[in-house]
């Protein structure tokens, strides 16, 4: 069982480590009067010049969408890294993955100019702008790695329930107890009636009332003395 953990855990660092990689090659393509530029989602997270393939460089503007990408893919790859020595880390992983993936899908699957700020070439000029083979290589390496690190979470958690010798629940049914738990706790609860309700609707928006109309009082009493002192 420590192998298979092991085995998980390398597969979900080297997918969280090509995914970053990735990231940082050409993922998208844009044509103009100048050439063709290749940009990476480092160039778009940060805003650089990039270089044509006919040697025009051009200065790129920043994309909020990339940077904001690229921090999660960055601390995902860090916490699979980390999971070796702490497990809990894989969970980090997972949720900053989880959000990365679900960006990489947004951008596949959305038109390049609505993320990617091709300024330096005007629109009019442009003649073609695309995600490269290297973006949809990008998404699938995402969905992998969230795909792995759930398969890491439950073959952890299925080594620690073995180790345990039945102490401890394996977490589809820890899952099951808790939500049975919250059922039976909501089942306790005591909903006030309608005139409960209304009542107390009624008592919340005069105290609103009365506060508001103090505080209105009050300002227009300060601002009056004020204008009256510095007159």
């Amino acid at each position: 069982m420590k192998a298979a953990t092991m085995i998980s855990r390398v597969i979900t660092a080297v997918l969280a480590v090509a995914v970053l990689a990735v990231f940082f090659m050409g993922i998208v393509s844009v044509t103009g009067p100048e050439g063709t530029f290749s940009l990476s989602g480092g160039q778009l997270a940060f805003g650089s010049k990039a270089t044509s393939d006919s040697g025009v460089e051009l200065d790129f503007a920043r994309s909020s969408w990339y940077l904001f990408t690229m921090v999660f893919v960055i601390i995902s790859a860090i916490c699979a890294c980390c999971s070796f020595k702490w497990k809990g880390a894989t969970v980090g992983g997972l949720v900053c993955g989880a959000v990365s993936m679900i960006m990489t899908l947004v951008f596949s699957f959305s038109k390049p100019a609505m993320y990617v700020d091709h300024r330096p070439i005007s629109v009019s000029k442009v003649t073609n702008l695309q995600y490269t083979e290297l973006a949809m290589v990008l998404t699938g390496c995402a969905i992998a790695f969230v795909v792995f690190s759930i398969i890491t979470i439950f073959v952890n958690d299925y080594a620690e329930v073995l180790e345990s010798d039945g102490a401890k629940k394996p977490l589809v049914k820890r899952f099951v107890s808790f939500i049975r738990e919250y059922k039976s706790e909501i089942k306790k609860i005591r909903w006030p009636d309608i005139k409960t309700v209304v009542k107390n609707t009624i008592i919340v928006l005069i105290v609103c009332a009365v506060v508001g109309a103090f505080i209105w009082v009050l300002d227009f009493g300060l601002g009056n003395l004020i204008k009256w002192l510095f007159a």
